[in-house]
C-alpha cells in the first residue's frame, strides 16, 4: 500500500471476538493517527467512549426543539450511534450509515439502536416521514452535497425540522488533520501541503469543501426556511469580549466566514407545486 492510499480503519471491526472499547479503540487510533496524523488521539478515543459529541448534540437540538417520545427523528450519517443511543426515552430516533462497520460498533454499543445500512443521496423512506431530521459532521463527506440536502428535506414533515452541524471551509482550519488549512486549497496543492507537513494526504480526496454560502446557494432551492445560528453565536460571542471583538464577530457573521456551519431549517408547511 502507497503512503497516499487511505485504507478504512474500521476493516476488522466485524471481529465478533473484540469487544465494544477494543474496536472504538481500533477505529479511533487508526483514523486519529494513521489516516489524518493527529498525535492526540487519545483525548478523541476518551471524547468517543463518554460519547461527548452525542450529548452536545442532544443538548443543542433540546434547546431548539420541545422533543417528545411520539415524535420521529432521523439521523444521517448515524456512525458508532452516540447521538441515537443519548436520545433514548426522549423520542422515536433512528439513523442511517453507509458504513456497516460503524453500525456493527453501534449495534455493540445498543443492540436496540435502529441504524439502517443506507447513503444520504438516496434516503430509504417516504416524503414526510420525520418530524425531525439531523446531520453532524456529515455532509463534508458525501458525494452530492445538494442531492443529500434534498432528500434530508423530502424525508421531513411539512413543518418539521432539520438541524445540521458541519464546517466551512472558508475557515483557515482543516477539522480532520487538525491543522491549518488555506480556505478552498485546491486539492493537488493540499496534498502536497499534507506531504510537506508530515500527514498522510489519501484522506483530503474524500473531503468535500461545504461552504456556508455554497449551502446557502443550495438550500435558497428548497422549500425551508434558514436559520443560521452560527452567525448568530459568532455575533453574540463577540459582543460578550467587548465592543472591538463585537465588531469582529459582526464582520464574521455577515462574510460567513466562521469555523462551522450550524443551521436550522423550518421546512414549509405547504408543499410548494
Amino acid at each position: 500500500m502507497g503512503k497516499d492510499t487511505y485504507q478504512d480503519p474500521r476493516a476488522s471491526a466485524s471481529d465478533e471476538h473484540q469487544t465494544y472499547e477494543e474496536l472504538v479503540t481500533q477505529s479511533v487510533r487508526s483514523l486519529c493517527l494513521d489516516a489524518n496524523g493527529v498525535a492526540d488521539w487519545k483525548k478523541h478515543l476518551a471524547n468517543r467512549l463518554e460519547r461527548t459529541a452525542g450529548k452536545e448534540y442532544v443538548r443543542r437540538l433540546r434547546g431548539l426543539v420541545a422533543l417528545r417520545a411520539d415524535m420521529r427523528l432521523l439521523d444521517v450519517g448515524a456512525g458508532w450511534g452516540e447521538f441515537l443511543y443519548e436520545l433514548k426515552g426522549l423520542v422515536n430516533a433512528q439513523g442511517i450509515e453507509p458504513d456497516p462497520e460503524r453500525i456493527v460498533i453501534s449495534r455493540m454499543l445498543d443492540p436496540k439502536l435502529r441504524i439502517t445500512h443506507a447513503v444520504g443521496e438516496s434516503l430509504p423512506f417516504e416524503d414526510d416521514s420525520f418530524d425531525i431530521v439531523t446531520s453532524f459532521t456529515v455532509l463534508e463527506h458525501v458525494d452530492d452535497v445538494a442531492k443529500t440536502l434534498h432528500e434530508m428535506i423530502r424525508v421531513c414533515r411539512p413543518g418539521g425540522t432539520l438541524f445540521i452541524m458541519c464546517p466551512n471551509y472558508l475557515f483557515p482550519f482543516e477539522e480532520h488533520y487538525e491543522i491549518f488549512w488555506p480556505p478552498l486549497l485546491p486539492k493537488p496543492l493540499g496534498r502536497a501541503y499534507l506531504r510537506l507537513r508530515g500527514r498522510n494526504p489519501a484522506f483530503i480526496n474524500h473531503i468535500k469543501y461545504v461552504t456556508s454560502w455554497g449551502l446557502r446557494r443550495i438550500l435558497c432551492k428548497e422549500p425551508v426556511n434558514v436559520i443560521d445560528l452560527s452567525a448568530e453565536e459568532v455575533r453574540r460571542n463577540g459582543k460578550k469580549k467587548g465592543a472591538l471583538f463585537g465588531l469582529l464577530g459582526s464582520m464574521l457573521a455577515t462574510t460567513k466566514l466562521y469555523q462551522g456551519n450550524i443551521l436550522l431549517l423550518k421546512k414549509h408547511a405547504e408543499r410548494s407545486h
